[in-house]
């Protein structure tokens, strides 16, 4: 059974997380950890995720790339507000519609935004 659950870490280290470009995303990185630079969101300000549904943000490269940020309802950061400015996201790439999606863990992922 201790192979198996694990009560405090999973074991081994924790993978760092490929650096891409929103262009260069592709289905060989699905459910992958993720990294992206030079990215600002479109709806800053706003809260994360509606409190009723899950919610789609957009994030922006300086190329003008757009990617979905989907954030669920049920998130412990869906209240908390957008920040401004340009950073990193880190999250996972997923794949919905044919359209790629981007889910951050905790606030954590973002780095080096203004707020």
């Amino acid at each position: 059974i201790n192979t198996h659950i694990f009560l405090e870490n999973f074991p081994g280290t924790i993978s760092a997380p490929i650096k891409l470009t929103i262009p260069t995303l592709s289905a060989s990185y699905l459910n992958m950890l993720v990294s992206l630079d030079s990215i600002h969101f479109t709806e800053a300000g706003q809260v994360f995720s509606s409190a009723t549904t899950s919610t789609n943000r957009n994030m922006v490269d300086q190329y003008g790339n757009i990617l979905t940020l989907r954030t669920s309802n049920y998130a412990t950061f869906q209240p908390d507000l957008i920040p401004s400015g340009t950073g990193t996201v880190t999250g996972v790439l997923s794949i919905f519609n044919g359209g790629y999606q981007f889910f951050i863990r905790d606030l954590n992922d973002l780095k080096g935004f203004n707020n």
